[in-house]
This record gives structure tokens, C-alpha cells and sequence, in this order.
């Protein structure tokens, strides 16, 4: 391998150069000339194809400039050509060396506009090839995809991106290109404590999420540079979890094993002629304090952490006629109680109920070590749950080919901060690799107060791909009761997705790590050659594997494209796509399958457009699919789009509620700029249907709960599955609208009156609305509720501002109102039925800040810390908000968040960061359309 700083000296020069000459007074009398002629003359020479004369030249060139310290503003030129002269020659070392020092010279000469210079662009495809040449393709896609997000319509990357993908996959089936990581984890047992009250915060890493040194919210509330963010994930926490809590209200399990063991514990109290004192942590809407004192306790002191909950429990309280002396409601964070204070005497039966999937991650453990201490009545109380066992499984959870493509590249992308996902698990999705294996028990009689590291011998019961734990846990709460999440609709089993993907075969063992902090759980591999390690991106809307399960719609979508392409060749000759919103990529990919004659699918995510141009590489489509990472609405003929336009249209990017993600408006936006009039758009257009229904919180246990109604109330819908939302339909579905997408010439209506036929005598507080979207004239996809099969976006349900209650057989009349691009709004009559209560945080008082609700100012402060640090974006000078949030969440049991409210609010952020830091404005982009409202992300 020759030294890329050398010269190369060939055997002759050219009739050009000095001729056949003595070489050193040959070379000294090349080195008199200057830098433009040498580059003249070496030019000359590289496209006569006398390739070792031209690097000759070159090398010349670049001693005369180093040793005479001189430049030249396009030097980066002659790196490019002196790199593409040595891939010719296959001296893929000097190449990569040239490449390198080009695209470095560029981005140097060229300033702010180095990306719009086609050498710079030259030297990703330079510096790919040589990658490639020396068989390190992995290196060679990253190169390959960076130089695409500039240039998406470069064909030689499109076609080194394809070939690069076909060499790992080559080399991946021979057993090769496996990606290796290492961890080092502590094995010793390390006792947790906490950071001292001066320590600076924004030094403090926690990568692995498992610190052993914990936050305590007093520092996270003074501590300048992160309790904005604490304080911003407070407050949405504060507002989100009564919603979030009203389906543990109505899983029937849960509160059924739940009552059996506080009726078991209390009995026990009374047979040995003792009073039953409760401290209730975590008491929601005080559901098992009513049970207590129903069993006969003689006092409980309910304790919530969060402040509508803690108003709810005392709402509860009131609707159930409970006598206020027999309880007290202390909104506190566990740790913070005193006796005396805030609990009047020592308790002896311990109610915790501050889990979620990750039984530790909302502060369990702390919460209960603080009660022992302090606030128990030593060695003569009951502790509630007694100790919990945590099973965990190896599976896989990933998408393979879905109608026909291979999707798989979407896996790299299963990543998230928090490490458990959000939303519910569909078992369907799931593939267990192992059978059951205990990974620890918790005692909470004897809470632990270290770190601990254990190995699992894991054994798997068949071939597979392993990239994800699922864990669950069975509790024993008292007596012969026992809670398993597994069971419980409202807890469900946790995913946690490992760095990457790892081929295991059956009957191998591999060891898998299982650490925990006391607030905390994590499972890993210590060392491992991987398939592919996971891309960690913060802000990536995992709705789209939920996408992806959904076969049936792109199937349906697929033979949609090919009868519209087929009939764009006839009448056209040409079919030309635009694939508004890409997302994965599938559609185009669609396209180019029923013969389009080119594709631009376009979306503003990056991650999503890195899955789109994978999945075209590994489809063969490189050259005919160009995947634009820019917003719709700001693409430009000639520039993103060939000069005359587009004449197929094709998205899928609708919601629940069908206009949530401003497709009407954005499909308006491209209409005058990048598409041809009288395209074909698919879909064709959108029939609207909706349904009156009776969606309240039903009493559970005994226990009534209406006041957790006054929390459902939004001025949006929210999306749900009715297959598993509790409601009762009140009226037969009626049309709502028609909403059309192929023509500007048809008008939609902005608002229509509404006569509900009433099939059953209830009260009406609810709209349940869904949509036809036909796709052509023969294909039409519904998400309406009354399938089995479901669908990814749900239905979308919105809460009326009254309600009334009807009698069988009459009718009632509703409005249906379009307003703005994206939002369909329902209405009855004025003066019909009565005004429904709304939450604390949603009732404005007017007069300014001195009168407001000051339940609408603590809402309002999230609003002003959002848009301070959307002013911040633009100027680059702040680190990502994605560091304050990692830090939340790796504490979020010691600060006693809920972690998924903080992954939620957290991923809002990230995106919103990401969409106001970029460098144009733009107008389709929303926080709604990209981080999505669908439950089931797996």
C-alpha cells in the first residue's frame, strides 16, 4: 500500500510533460510551474485515462503546496479527481485518503454553500467506493445515505447505496460484517445514594440510565440548568396522569385482587383486636382507601404525589359518603412525609401502589424505605405488595417483509430513551425465543438499598433474531393474593430493546445481564457480535411499526397505485410520483413495483427517510425512487421535482379523526407548486361517519368514580381502540361528510346539521367518528369500530362541552363543523342538556394573570418554558433539551416521575427542537403529524 502523500513517479510523461528526461530534473522542472497548471496538465491526463501520470502531476502539486505553504480556493478539486484517478487504479487506500482531504477542503473553501457543490457531493461517492473497495460497507451506507440527504437525486449514490446494502446482506448470510459492543458493568454490589446538594448537574453522565448516585427533586427544582425541564415534565405529568389512570380504574382484575388482599389485611388487624391504621401511597382516586375503610380500618391517610389525583381522591371520597374523620388526603411526594405533620400516628398496614410496567421506575422502593423508617409501626405492619418476582423472556419483535417488501431496515430504529416503549403490547407481534426465567424477587419487607448485577443463562426454544426482553412481574400482596401484570389490561408486560439485533439459534445459551438501582431495571448482553446495532433517536415516531402490522391497508393501497399507474402509462406515457409523507418508504416502493416512471417520496423526518432509502436500495429501486428529507409544502420544480411537475399523488398520513395531520392543506401547498393539474391523487376522497355514545367512568368494585368524568373533557379528540374502550353507542351512525382530495374543483363542506336516530336510552357526552378513505373507485380502507380485525389509527373520540341524557327512540340533533384545515368539531344545539364539568387546568377565568385560574397558570408557564426554548434553537449555542430529558429519566424513581409521561412529553420536545432548529421554515410540519396518537407502537 503506497503512501498517499508520496509521489507517484511513472515509468514515462507524456509528449505533453518534458518527455522522456532524466526523472529528478524532470520533477524539479514540474515543480517550477504553478498550482493551476499543474492542475491543467493533470486534468488533461486523467480524462486521456493516463491515470499514474495524472496522480503523479497531482502529488507534485500537493508537495509544491504544502512545502511552499500555498492554496488554491478549488484545491479540493484536484483531491476529488486524484481520489477518483486512484479507484480506478484500485488503490482504494490512497482513494479514501484523497476523498477524505476533499470533501475536509470543501466544506473549508465553500463555507455555508459547500453542500450545493457538486465535488462535494463527487467526493460521498468517492469516498463510498473506496469504503467499498476495502470491504468496509457498513462505513460505506453511512457515507453513501449522508451524501443522499444532500443530493437526493444523485444516481451514482442511489447506486452505491444499493450495492453496499447487497454486499452486507452478502456478507451477513456468509457469517460476516457483524457489528461487535462491549459493556462493562460494575459486578460488585455498590451502595445507592444520593448526590450531594452542590453538585453540578450538567456534569453528571448517565448513559447507562443505572446510576448509583440518584437526584433528589429538591436539586432538580434549584439547580439552573435542568429544573426548567423538571419543573415543565411536573406539570405535564400533573396533567396527564388522571387520564392516564382511568384504565386502572377499570381493570377489573387489578381492583379485584387489589380489594381481596386490603379485606384480608384489615381482618387480620380486627381478629387480633387491633386497629387497622393505613398509610396509602400512590392512592390515585382513592379506590383502596375506600376499600379499607370499608373492610372496617379505622383511619387512612391517603398520600398522592400529584395534585389532580390528589383532588380526585377527595372527589371520590365525597361521592362514596365517606366521613372526612376517617381519612386525610396529603398531596406530598412519598419521601417528603412527616409524622406528626402529615400523618398523625404510626401506621401498620402499608397500601404502595406506585408502579407501572417497570415495577421500580416510579419510585417503589424509596417510597416504601422512607415509610418503614418513619412512619410504620415497627415489626407489627403489613406491607402491601410484600415482595414481587420479575419474570423476563427473550424475544423478537421485529418486521420482516410486509406485502411483498422488505421492510426489515425499520428495526434499526427500535430505540427509545426510556428503553421500555410506550403503548400496549399486541402478543400477536411478539416472538418468544426462551421460555420464563425468574430474573429477581424483591422483598419489601427488606427493601434493597444497593445495586445489583446477576447473569441469566438464557436457553432458547427455537431460531430467531433477538433484539428485545420482555418482563413481567407477579406480585404478592397479601395473604393468597397474588397481582401479575401479565393478566392486568391496566399494567401489561414491558419491552425493553437491547443495542441490536443477535442471530441465536436453538438450544444455544446466552447470558443476558440483569442490573438494577432499586429504581430501575435493565437487561443487556455484556459482549456480543450483532446483526446491526440500533440508531438512537429520541424523536422517531414509533407508530410506524403499528403501520407496518397493518398489512390489509397496504395491500389494498398497493393494487390502488398499480391500477392508477397503469392508467397514467396509457394515457400519459409517463407516471411520475410524489409520495407525500413517506414515512418507511413502502408506497414508493409500490409505485416503482407497478412501473412508475420516476418517484420522489418526500417526508421531514430524517430517520424516516434513512428506513426509506434502505428499503429502495434493498428493493433494487435506487435509480427509480429519490427520497427528499424536506417538508412537502416547500418542494420546488426543478429543484426536488423534474421541471414539469408530478401526475400521480400518493399519502398516507391521515389520523383517527382523518384531517388531524393537515394532509387537505399540504396536498393544497404541493398543488400549486410541484404537481400537474388534473394529477391522480390516491386517495380519491374521504366519507366521514360518526356515532353518539356514552363514555363514562363506571363504577368498579363498589366504588363509584363519575368524578373522574370532569378529566376526560379535551378541546381535541383523542384517539382509541374500541376494542378496548369502555362506551355504549347511544345512536346509529349517520354520514358526516364527504371530504375530497382529486380535484381543487369539488368544495368540501365546512359545516353540516346532524339528525341522530337514538337506539338505546343513556346519556350522550361523546362523539365516536370515523372514515371511509377511498382509495380508488374499486379500494376503500375503514377504521370504523365495528370489525374484529381493527385498525392502527383507531377511532377518534371527542367529548362534547354538554351533555344530555336521552330516551330510546327519540332524536337529537348535533352540528358538525370544520375548523381550520385539520379539526372536525361536534356541537349539540345551544340550551340543549347541561354543561359537563372540565378539568381544573381547562377553565379560564379572563382578567389577566393578577385574576387567572391558577390551575391555568401552571399549564400557561409550560407554554412560555416551551416557547423560550424554541427561541433557543435557532441560535445552536444550547446543548439538545434530549440531555435534560435522558437525565429525568434515569431518575425518574428517585423524583418520583412517571416515566412514561416524561418519554412522552420528552419526545414532544425533541421534536418540536428539531422541526424549529432547522434552517427554513416550514409550513406543513406539526408535532401532531409526526410524533402520531396511536396506542399500539410494536
Amino acid at each position: 500500500m503506497g503512501n498517499p502523500h508520496m509521489p507517484y513517479t511513472p515509468d514515462k510523461i507524456d509528449e505533453d510533460g518534458v518527455g522522456q528526461l532524466d526523472m529528478a530534473s524532470q520533477q524539479v522542472k514540474i515543480m517550477d510551474l504553478p498550482l493551476s497548471s499543474l492542475n491543467t496538465r493533470a486534468t488533461a491526463l486523467y480524462k486521456e485515462n493516463k491515470l499514474e501520470d495524472a496522480i503523479a502531476i497531482y502529488t507534485i502539486m500537493f508537495e509544491k503546496a504544502k512545502k511552499n505553504n500555498l492554496t488554491h480556493p478549488e484545491m479540493y478539486i484536484c483531491h476529488g479527481n486524484c481520489s477518483a484517478a486512484y479507484l480506478k487504479l484500485e488503490k482504494y487506500e490512497e482513494a479514501l485518503w484523497h476523498a477524505e482531504r476533499s470533501m475536509l477542503l470543501a466544506q473549508s473553501s465553500l463555507r455555508r454553500n459547500f453542500k450545493g457543490s457538486s465535488s462535494y457531493i463527487k467526493a460521498f461517492h468517492r469516498k463510498g467506493s473506496a469504503l467499498m473497495g476495502l470491504g468496509r460497507y457498513r462505513e460505506a451506507v453511512g457515507v453513501f445515505e449522508k451524501g443522499l440527504s444532500m443530493d437526493a437525486f444523485n444516481p451514482d449514490l442511489k447506486l452505491g447505496l444499493e450495492k453496499a446494502n447487497q454486499a452486507i446482506l452478502k456478507d451477513l448470510a456468509e457469517g460476516k460484517s457483524q457489528e461487535h459492543r462491549t459493556i462493562t458493568y460494575s459486578h460488585a454490589s455498590q451502595k445507592i445514594s444520593y448526590h450531594p446538594y452542590a453538585a453540578p448537574l450538567h456534569r453528571i453522565k448517565t448513559d447507562d440510565l443505572l446510576p448509583v448516585k440518584l437526584l433528589t427533586p429538591f436539586q432538580a427544582e434549584n439547580d439552573h440548568h435542568i429544573k426548567d425541564t423538571y419543573n415543565y415534565m411536573t406539570v405535564q405529568s400533573d396533567i396527564r396522569m388522571p387520564k392516564r389512570i382511568i384504565k386502572q380504574l377499570q381493570d377489573p382484575y387489578f381492583n379485584r385482587q387489589y380489594r381481596r388482599a386490603i379485606e384480608q389485611a384489615v381482618d387480620y388487624f380486627e381478629s387480633s383486636d387491633t386497629d387497622c391504621r393505613v398509610l396509602n401511597l400512590g392512592a390515585g382516586a382513592g379506590v383502596q382507601a375506600i376499600h379499607a375503610l370499608r373492610a372496617g380500618a379505622r383511619h387512612v391517610t391517603a398520600v398522592e404525589r400529584w395534585l389532580y389525583l390528589a383532588l380526585a381522591c377527595k372527589e371520590t371520597m365525597m361521592e362514596n359518603e365517606i366521613d372526612e374523620d376517617l381519612y386525610s388526603i396529603v398531596y406530598k411526594r412519598p419521601t417528603d412525609l412527616r409524622i406528626k405533620t402529615d400523618v398523625e400516628i404510626c401506621c401498620n398496614l402499608l397500601i404502595a401502589n406506585i408502579f407501572d410496567k417497570e415495577i421500580l421506575s416510579s419510585g417503589l422502593i424509596p417510597a416504601i424505605q422512607h415509610s418503614l423508617s418513619e412512619l410504620m409501626i415497627p415489626e407489627r405492619h403489613i406491607i402491601m405488595p410484600a415482595s414481587a418476582t420479575v419474570y423476563a423472556q427473550a424475544v423478537e419483535l421485529r418486521v420482516n417483509h410486509v406485502a411483498g417488501v422488505d421492510m426489515s431496515a425499520a428495526n434499526l430504529y427500535r430505540w427509545c430513551p426510556n428503553q421500555v416503549p410506550c403503548g400496549t403490547v399486541n402478543k400477536d407481534c411478539v416472538k418468544t425465543l426462551s421460555d420464563p426465567i425468574e430474573a429477581w424477587y424483591f422483598d419489601f419487607g427488606n427493601p434493597p438499598t444497593k445495586s445489583e448485577t446477576k447473569t441469566l443463562d438464557v436457553t432458547f426454544t427455537q431460531d430467531g433474531r433477538l433484539n428485545a426482553i420482555m418482563f413481567w412481574y407477579e406480585i404478592h400482596l397479601y395473604g393468597d393474593v397474588y397481582l401479575n401484570s401479565l393478566e392486568s389490561e391496566s399494567l401489561q408486560p414491558g419491552i425493553q430493546y437491547l443495542a441490536g439485533e443477535l442471530s441465536v439459534a436453538k438450544d444455544t445459551i446466552i447470558p443476558i445481564l440483569a442490573t438494577h438501582n432499586t429504581v430501575r431495571m435493565q437487561f443487556d448482553i455484556e459482549s456480543a457480535d450483532y446483526i446491526s446495532l440500533t440508531k438512537r433517536d429520541a424523536s422517531f415516531p414509533h407508530e410506524h411499526f403499528g403501520m407496518l402490522r397493518d398489512e390489509s391497508r397496504i395491500q389494498r393501497y398497493q393494487r390502488a397505485i398499480d391500477r392508477t399507474i397503469k392508467q397514467v402509462l396509457e394515457e400519459s406515457g409517463e407516471a411520475h410520483v410524489l409520495d407525500i409523507g413517506t414515512g418507511t418508504g413502502i408506497l414508493a416502493i409500490s409505485a416503482a413495483q407497478a412501473g412508475a416512471t420516476s418517484v420522489v417520496a418526500c417526508d421531514l423526518h430524517a430517520s424516516l427517510c434513512d428506513i426509506a432509502r434502505k428499503t429502495a436500495a434493498a428493493s433494487g429501486f435506487s435509480k427509480k425512487i429519490s427520497v427528499v428529507h424536506r417538508d412537502a409544502a416547500l418542494l420546488q420544480r426543478g429543484k426536488e421535482v423534474r421541471p414539469l411537475g408530478t401526475n400521480v399523488v400518493i399519502a398516507d398520513m391521515f389520523d383517527a379523526g382523518l384531517l388531524g395531520n393537515q394532509f387537505e392543506y399540504i396536498l393544497s401547498l404541493t398543488r400549486r407548486k410541484v404537481v400537474q393539474p388534473g394529477a391522480k391523487v390516491i386517495p380519491q376522497a374521504a366519507t366521514v361517519y360518526c356515532m353518539g355514545i356514552e363514555a363514562v367512568t363506571r363504577p368498579m368494585e363498589g366504588v363509584k368514580l363519575a368524578c373522574f368524568d370532569r378529566y376526560r373533557w379535551d378541546s381535541s379528540y383523542e384517539v382509541v381502540d374500541a376494542r378496548d374502550f369502555q362506551y355504549r353507542a347511544i345512536t346509529d351512525p349517520v354520514k358526516v361528510t364527504e371530504v375530497f382530495f382529486d380535484s381543487e374543483d369539488r368544495k368540501n363542506i365546512r359545516e353540516k346539521l346532524l339528525k341522530l336516530q337514538v337506539k338505546t336510552s343513556g346519556l350522550l357526552n361523546a362523539v365516536m367518528f370515523w372514515f371511509d378513505l377511498h382509495l380508488d373507485d374499486v379500494d376503500t380502507i375503514s377504521n370504523n369500530p365495528f370489525t374484529e380485525h381493527g385498525h392502527y389509527w383507531g377511532q377518534a373520540v371527542q367529548y362534547l362541552d354538554r351533555a344530555v341524557r336521552l330516551e330510546e327512540g327519540r332524536k337529537v340533533t348535533m352540528l358538525a363543523r370544520r375548523e381550520g384545515p385539520s379539526k372536525l368539531h361536534f356541537k349539540l344545539r345551544q340550551g340543549v342538556g347541561y354543561q359537563v364539568p372540565k378539568s381544573p387546568w381547562k377553565i379560564e377565568w379572563g382578567g389577566g394573570a393578577s385574576v387567572e385560574n391558577p390551575h391555568f397558570q401552571r399549564v400557561h408557564y409550560c407554554e412560555l418554558l416551551v416557547r423560550d426554548f424554541l427561541m433557543r434553537c435557532k441560535s445552536n449555542r444550547f446543548p439538545s433539551i434530549e440531555k435534560d430529558i435522558t437525565m429525568v429519566l434515569a431518575h425518574c424513581g428517585s423524583l418520583f416521575l412517571n416515566p412514561e409521561t416524561v418519554q412522552e412529553a420528552g419526545q414532544e420536545l425533541v421534536v418540536l427542537e428539531k422541526i424549529h432548529g432547522g434552517t427554513e421554515f416550514s409550513p406543513g410540519a406539526s408535532l401532531e403529524a409526526i410524533v402520531g396518537k396511536t396506542k399500539n407502537f410494536y
